[in-house]
């Protein structure tokens, strides 16, 4: 199968390296999420961040993001982002339960799915919208989940985002759980959260052409002939 951009490159998807720690958090901006970690602009004082400890939980969540990121690439372009993890039990533990409340509903997420694949971040600049590149991401995301022997794929929508909502479902996800957010939290930590799934497809596991992607493997080429109408491909369910 052949997936070609306007200018007929192929895409490429490979495993992010630090030199993409820059693009993955543009992306995840773009896409209208600012996780935890993360430094915020009033963080910065004359192009330096004054909090040291804000320097610390940017670097492990940059270090974080780039472990589990997948790059789509269009020639030399950064076309899009997937960052995605199997669900663990860290949720359950005391470290977690430190979190603001109104950072809850994400570990609860978890404490709802397990062994399951998260889909945290699902996202590509608007150049490369509507191109097909949203489907190609989620078959790299079901044959990861293969691989780590998942039983579902996870991932949150924001409860006022139903053109989001619609693009899973037309891909298999269905309604599991409604979580409510914190109104009192600042945005777009203040909105409901819509949790999907849908079941990992082993057969895709063993089909080299739909779906087995080595998520390490920074050589990987992956192509695709499928055309998405979809341009919000954000599942985070924080922001409308």
């Amino acid at each position: 199968m052949t997936y070609s951009h306007a200018l007929h490159e192929p895409c490429r998807l490979r495993a992010a390296q630090d030199i993409d720690a820059a693009s993955i958090a543009d992306l995840i901006i773009i896409s209208g999420d600012s996780p935890p970690g993360f430094p915020k602009p009033a963080q910065y004082s004359d192009g330096h961040i004054v909090d040291v400890s804000a320097v610390i939980e940017a670097r492990r969540a940059q270090a974080f993001a780039v472990k589990h990121s997948l790059l789509a690439r269009i020639g030399r372009r950064t076309a899009g982002v997937l960052l995605g993890f199997r669900v663990s039990k860290l949720a359950a533990s005391g470290k977690l339960r430190m979190l603001p409340n109104y950072l809850r509903p994400t570990m609860d997420v978890e404490n709802l799915t397990p062994a399951s694949f998260y889909v945290n971040t699902l996202a590509l600049y608007p150049d490369f919208q509507n191109l097909g590149l949203g489907r190609t991401l989620l078959e790299a995301a079901n044959a990861k989940a293969a691989m780590q022997n998942c039983k579902r794929l996870t991932l949150e929508v924001g409860a006022g985002n139903p053109g989001a909502i619609k693009f899973y479902s037309r891909h298999g996800f269905e309604q599991v759980a409604v979580l409510a957010a914190d109104t009192n939290a600042p945005a777009p930590y203040d909105k409901d959260i819509v949790l999907l799934q849908r079941p990992v497809e082993y057969s895709m596991k063993a089909n080299n052409h739909s779906g087995a992607v080595t998520w390490r493997k920074s050589h990987t080429i992956w192509r695709s002939s499928e055309q998405d109408p979809a341009a919000m491909l954000r599942p985070s369910g924080r922001r409308n």
